[in-house]
Protein backbone atom coordinates (compact mmCIF):
# COMPACT_ATOMS: atom_id res chain seq x y z
CA UNK A 1 0.00 0.00 0.00
CA UNK A 2 1.19 3.70 -0.81
CA UNK A 3 2.83 4.91 2.30
CA UNK A 4 0.79 9.01 1.60
CA UNK A 5 -2.06 10.34 0.04
CA UNK A 6 -1.69 13.25 -1.46
CA UNK A 7 1.64 13.78 -4.00
CA UNK A 8 3.88 16.57 -2.53
CA UNK A 9 5.52 19.35 -5.06
CA UNK A 10 8.90 18.09 -5.36
CA UNK A 11 11.65 19.71 -3.51
CA UNK A 12 8.96 20.26 -0.90
CA UNK A 13 8.72 19.51 2.66
CA UNK A 14 6.60 16.77 2.17
CA UNK A 15 8.16 15.29 -1.00
CA UNK A 16 9.62 11.92 -1.40
CA UNK A 17 11.17 9.80 -4.04
CA UNK A 18 9.63 7.03 -3.36
CA UNK A 19 6.85 5.76 -5.93
CA UNK A 20 3.00 4.12 -4.63
CA UNK A 21 2.61 0.83 -6.00
CA UNK A 22 -0.86 -0.51 -6.34
CA UNK A 23 -2.29 -4.05 -8.07
CA UNK A 24 -3.60 -4.76 -10.76
CA UNK A 25 -7.21 -4.12 -11.20
CA UNK A 26 -9.30 -7.35 -11.29
CA UNK A 27 -11.03 -6.54 -14.93
CA UNK A 28 -7.44 -5.28 -16.42
CA UNK A 29 -7.25 -5.71 -19.53
CA UNK A 30 -4.59 -8.01 -20.88
CA UNK A 31 -1.51 -6.58 -22.99
CA UNK A 32 -2.10 -7.56 -26.42
CA UNK A 33 -5.55 -5.26 -25.98
CA UNK A 34 -3.52 -2.46 -24.35
CA UNK A 35 -0.72 -2.75 -27.17
CA UNK A 36 -4.04 -2.24 -29.56
CA UNK A 37 -4.42 0.86 -27.52
CA UNK A 38 -1.76 2.49 -27.71
CA UNK A 39 -1.48 1.72 -31.48
CA UNK A 40 -5.01 3.67 -31.89
CA UNK A 41 -3.57 6.29 -29.68
CA UNK A 42 -1.26 6.88 -31.79
CA UNK A 43 -2.87 6.85 -34.97
CA UNK A 44 -5.12 9.74 -33.57
CA UNK A 45 -2.27 11.74 -32.30
CA UNK A 46 -0.53 11.87 -36.00
CA UNK A 47 -3.10 12.51 -37.45
CA UNK A 48 -3.83 15.10 -35.37
CA UNK A 49 -0.78 16.66 -35.53
CA UNK A 50 -0.43 16.56 -39.21
CA UNK A 51 -4.01 17.99 -39.37
CA UNK A 52 -2.80 21.08 -36.99
CA UNK A 53 0.44 21.64 -39.12
CA UNK A 54 -0.97 22.08 -41.71
CA UNK A 55 -4.15 24.27 -40.99
CA UNK A 56 -2.08 26.61 -39.25
CA UNK A 57 0.35 26.67 -41.74
CA UNK A 58 -2.34 27.74 -44.23
CA UNK A 59 -3.82 30.41 -41.95
CA UNK A 60 -4.63 33.88 -43.13
CA UNK A 61 -3.10 35.61 -39.59
CA UNK A 62 -2.16 34.27 -36.37
CA UNK A 63 -5.23 34.40 -34.71
CA UNK A 64 -6.58 32.00 -36.84
CA UNK A 65 -3.27 29.61 -36.75
CA UNK A 66 -4.26 29.36 -32.87
CA UNK A 67 -7.72 28.95 -33.49
CA UNK A 68 -7.09 26.05 -36.08
CA UNK A 69 -4.23 24.14 -33.79
CA UNK A 70 -7.09 24.48 -30.69
CA UNK A 71 -9.67 22.86 -32.82
CA UNK A 72 -7.62 19.78 -34.07
CA UNK A 73 -6.18 19.51 -30.63
CA UNK A 74 -10.08 19.33 -29.41
CA UNK A 75 -11.16 17.08 -32.18
CA UNK A 76 -7.54 14.62 -31.93
CA UNK A 77 -8.54 14.55 -28.12
CA UNK A 78 -11.86 13.24 -28.74
CA UNK A 79 -10.65 10.65 -30.74
CA UNK A 80 -7.72 9.74 -28.46
CA UNK A 81 -10.30 8.75 -25.91
CA UNK A 82 -12.39 6.72 -28.62
CA UNK A 83 -9.63 5.02 -29.16
CA UNK A 84 -9.07 4.16 -25.39
CA UNK A 85 -12.67 2.97 -25.40
CA UNK A 86 -14.06 6.09 -23.26
CA UNK A 87 -17.01 8.40 -22.93
CA UNK A 88 -16.96 11.90 -22.54
CA UNK A 89 -19.64 12.98 -20.59
CA UNK A 90 -19.30 17.00 -19.80
CA UNK A 91 -21.55 18.91 -17.50
CA UNK A 92 -22.31 21.86 -16.49
CA UNK A 93 -22.03 25.65 -18.17
CA UNK A 94 -19.47 25.76 -20.60
CA UNK A 95 -17.17 28.39 -21.36
CA UNK A 96 -19.17 31.17 -23.66
CA UNK A 97 -15.87 33.82 -24.00
CA UNK A 98 -12.12 33.37 -24.06
CA UNK A 99 -11.06 32.74 -20.42
CA UNK A 100 -8.66 30.62 -18.37
CA UNK A 101 -10.32 27.12 -17.68
CA UNK A 102 -8.94 25.45 -14.56
CA UNK A 103 -9.43 21.68 -14.19
CA UNK A 104 -7.87 19.78 -11.51
CA UNK A 105 -4.58 17.63 -12.40
CA UNK A 106 -4.20 13.72 -11.00
CA UNK A 107 -3.22 11.48 -14.45
CA UNK A 108 -1.41 11.86 -17.70
CA UNK A 109 -4.73 11.77 -19.64
CA UNK A 110 -5.85 15.06 -18.34
CA UNK A 111 -4.87 16.67 -21.13
CA UNK A 112 -6.95 14.32 -23.53
CA UNK A 113 -9.88 15.04 -21.49
CA UNK A 114 -10.06 18.39 -20.92
CA UNK A 115 -8.78 19.50 -24.67
CA UNK A 116 -12.13 17.16 -25.48
CA UNK A 117 -14.23 18.84 -23.50
CA UNK A 118 -13.56 22.23 -24.60
CA UNK A 119 -11.55 23.87 -27.04
CA UNK A 120 -8.35 25.37 -25.58
CA UNK A 121 -5.14 25.87 -25.35
CA UNK A 122 -3.13 23.65 -22.68
CA UNK A 123 -0.28 24.82 -20.70
CA UNK A 124 2.40 23.28 -18.29
CA UNK A 125 5.83 22.52 -17.22
CA UNK A 126 8.72 24.29 -19.29
CA UNK A 127 10.09 20.95 -20.39
CA UNK A 128 6.77 19.41 -21.85
CA UNK A 129 8.74 20.59 -25.64
CA UNK A 130 11.80 18.05 -24.88
CA UNK A 131 9.59 15.29 -24.18
CA UNK A 132 9.73 12.17 -26.42
CA UNK A 133 6.46 12.10 -28.68
CA UNK A 134 4.37 14.48 -27.04
CA UNK A 135 7.04 17.40 -27.13
CA UNK A 136 6.24 17.13 -30.74
CA UNK A 137 2.31 17.17 -30.62
CA UNK A 138 2.99 19.68 -27.80
CA UNK A 139 4.59 22.12 -30.21
CA UNK A 140 2.27 21.43 -32.92
CA UNK A 141 -0.77 22.38 -30.62
CA UNK A 142 0.91 25.64 -29.72
CA UNK A 143 1.51 24.17 -26.04
CA UNK A 144 2.16 26.80 -23.31
CA UNK A 145 5.34 25.91 -20.89
CA UNK A 146 6.61 28.09 -18.31
CA UNK A 147 8.90 27.47 -16.21
CA UNK A 148 7.81 28.92 -12.39
CA UNK A 149 10.96 29.45 -10.82
CA UNK A 150 12.17 32.00 -13.38
CA UNK A 151 10.38 35.31 -12.70
CA UNK A 152 11.18 36.47 -16.49
CA UNK A 153 9.49 33.38 -18.05
CA UNK A 154 6.24 33.56 -15.58
CA UNK A 155 6.16 37.59 -17.08
CA UNK A 156 6.23 36.08 -20.69
CA UNK A 157 3.93 33.40 -19.93
CA UNK A 158 1.38 35.92 -18.80
CA UNK A 159 1.79 38.06 -21.83
CA UNK A 160 1.38 34.90 -23.89
CA UNK A 161 -1.79 33.68 -22.10
CA UNK A 162 -3.31 37.25 -22.91
CA UNK A 163 -1.95 37.15 -26.67
CA UNK A 164 -3.96 33.39 -26.95
CA UNK A 165 -7.21 35.11 -25.29
CA UNK A 166 -7.22 37.63 -27.56
CA UNK A 167 -6.73 35.28 -30.59
CA UNK A 168 -10.49 33.84 -29.06
CA UNK A 169 -8.79 31.15 -27.25
CA UNK A 170 -9.59 29.60 -24.49
CA UNK A 171 -6.47 28.58 -21.89
CA UNK A 172 -6.25 25.71 -19.74
CA UNK A 173 -4.44 26.04 -16.53
CA UNK A 174 -3.65 23.15 -14.63
CA UNK A 175 -3.27 25.75 -11.26
CA UNK A 176 -2.02 22.76 -8.77
CA UNK A 177 1.14 23.11 -10.60
CA UNK A 178 1.97 19.35 -10.40
CA UNK A 179 -0.23 16.22 -9.96
CA UNK A 180 -2.27 15.04 -7.11
CA UNK A 181 -3.41 11.36 -6.26
CA UNK A 182 -7.26 12.11 -7.04
CA UNK A 183 -7.68 12.36 -3.46
CA UNK A 184 -7.75 15.87 -2.80
CA UNK A 185 -6.96 19.44 -3.88
CA UNK A 186 -3.34 20.72 -3.87
CA UNK A 187 -2.89 24.70 -3.10
CA UNK A 188 -3.44 26.55 -6.19
CA UNK A 189 -0.44 28.38 -7.50
CA UNK A 190 -1.21 32.01 -8.33
CA UNK A 191 1.04 33.25 -11.36
CA UNK A 192 -1.32 32.28 -14.21
CA UNK A 193 -4.05 34.35 -12.67
CA UNK A 194 -1.92 37.23 -13.24
CA UNK A 195 -2.25 37.04 -16.81
CA UNK A 196 -6.12 37.94 -16.44
CA UNK A 197 -7.01 39.36 -12.85
CA UNK A 198 -8.90 42.86 -12.57
CA UNK A 199 -9.46 42.36 -16.72
CA UNK A 200 -13.28 41.78 -18.43
CA UNK A 201 -12.99 37.84 -18.57
CA UNK A 202 -13.34 34.95 -16.35
CA UNK A 203 -12.51 31.76 -14.79
CA UNK A 204 -14.19 28.46 -16.24
CA UNK A 205 -13.51 26.11 -12.96
CA UNK A 206 -13.73 22.26 -13.56
CA UNK A 207 -14.04 19.05 -12.29
CA UNK A 208 -12.28 16.28 -14.03
CA UNK A 209 -13.25 12.13 -13.25
CA UNK A 210 -12.12 9.28 -15.10
CA UNK A 211 -15.06 6.47 -13.68
CA UNK A 212 -13.97 3.38 -14.88
CA UNK A 213 -14.76 -0.40 -14.38
CA UNK A 214 -17.11 -3.16 -15.76
CA UNK A 215 -19.40 -3.49 -12.01
CA UNK A 216 -19.52 0.02 -11.25
CA UNK A 217 -17.47 3.34 -10.83
CA UNK A 218 -13.98 3.23 -8.58
CA UNK A 219 -14.07 4.94 -5.39
CA UNK A 220 -10.29 5.08 -5.32
CA UNK A 221 -8.78 7.10 -8.09
CA UNK A 222 -4.91 6.63 -7.09
CA UNK A 223 -4.12 3.88 -9.35
CA UNK A 224 -5.00 6.14 -12.53
CA UNK A 225 -2.77 8.95 -10.92
CA UNK A 226 0.69 9.89 -12.29
CA UNK A 227 3.13 9.26 -8.93
CA UNK A 228 6.56 10.85 -10.87
CA UNK A 229 7.36 7.46 -11.83
CA UNK A 230 8.84 6.40 -15.44
CA UNK A 231 6.03 7.31 -18.01
CA UNK A 232 5.24 3.97 -19.80
CA UNK A 233 4.92 2.42 -16.64
CA UNK A 234 1.83 4.89 -15.62
CA UNK A 235 0.82 4.91 -18.80
CA UNK A 236 0.74 1.02 -19.35
CA UNK A 237 -1.11 0.62 -15.99
CA UNK A 238 -4.03 3.57 -16.88
CA UNK A 239 -4.55 1.42 -20.20
CA UNK A 240 -5.56 -1.26 -17.86
CA UNK A 241 -8.66 -0.11 -16.69
CA UNK A 242 -10.49 1.06 -20.38
CA UNK A 243 -13.42 1.44 -20.89
CA UNK A 244 -14.70 3.93 -19.02
CA UNK A 245 -16.13 7.05 -18.84
CA UNK A 246 -14.58 10.65 -18.96
CA UNK A 247 -16.98 13.07 -16.33
CA UNK A 248 -16.04 17.03 -16.77
CA UNK A 249 -18.09 19.29 -15.07
CA UNK A 250 -18.16 23.05 -15.20
CA UNK A 251 -18.96 25.23 -12.43
CA UNK A 252 -20.55 28.81 -12.51
CA UNK A 253 -17.82 30.76 -14.36
CA UNK A 254 -15.71 33.08 -11.91
CA UNK A 255 -15.21 37.17 -13.32
CA UNK A 256 -11.77 38.28 -13.22
CA UNK A 257 -12.75 42.39 -13.04
CA UNK A 258 -12.16 43.39 -9.46
CA UNK A 259 -9.96 40.60 -8.66
CA UNK A 260 -6.49 39.98 -7.85
CA UNK A 261 -4.52 36.71 -8.70
CA UNK A 262 -4.38 35.82 -5.27
CA UNK A 263 -8.11 36.12 -4.90
CA UNK A 264 -9.02 34.66 -8.05
CA UNK A 265 -6.58 31.53 -7.54
CA UNK A 266 -8.51 31.24 -3.93
CA UNK A 267 -12.28 30.79 -5.49
CA UNK A 268 -11.26 29.25 -8.05
CA UNK A 269 -10.04 26.36 -5.91
CA UNK A 270 -13.13 26.37 -3.91
CA UNK A 271 -15.20 26.68 -6.85
CA UNK A 272 -13.11 23.04 -8.06
CA UNK A 273 -13.37 21.56 -4.28
CA UNK A 274 -16.92 21.75 -4.43
CA UNK A 275 -17.16 20.33 -8.11
CA UNK A 276 -15.00 17.64 -6.57
CA UNK A 277 -17.03 16.86 -4.19
CA UNK A 278 -20.52 16.78 -6.05
CA UNK A 279 -19.05 15.09 -9.11
CA UNK A 280 -17.99 12.46 -5.94
CA UNK A 281 -21.20 12.40 -4.60
CA UNK A 282 -23.15 11.44 -7.07
CA UNK A 283 -21.40 9.26 -8.87
CA UNK A 284 -21.20 7.23 -5.46
CA UNK A 285 -25.12 7.51 -6.21
CA UNK A 286 -25.26 5.85 -8.94
CA UNK A 287 -22.81 3.28 -8.05
CA UNK A 288 -25.14 2.14 -5.34
CA UNK A 289 -27.79 1.92 -7.52
CA UNK A 290 -26.40 -0.12 -10.04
Amino acid sequence: MPKRSVLAPLNSPGATEEVPTFPESPDAAPAPMRAARVARVGAAMTVAVVRATAKARLAPSEAAAMQARADEQHRGAQAVLRALGVTLRVEGPPPTVPGLVVPNHFSLLDVFVVSAAVRCAMTGRGDAAEWPVLGRVAEAMAFLGVDRTQVRDATAFARTVRQRLADGVNVCVFAEGTVSDGTALLPFKTGAFEAIAGTDTFVYPCYQQLVIGRSGPIRDLRPLAWHREPMPRSVWRTLGYFPGTAVVRFGDPIPALGETRKTLAAKSRDAVDALRLSVQHDWAGEEDRS
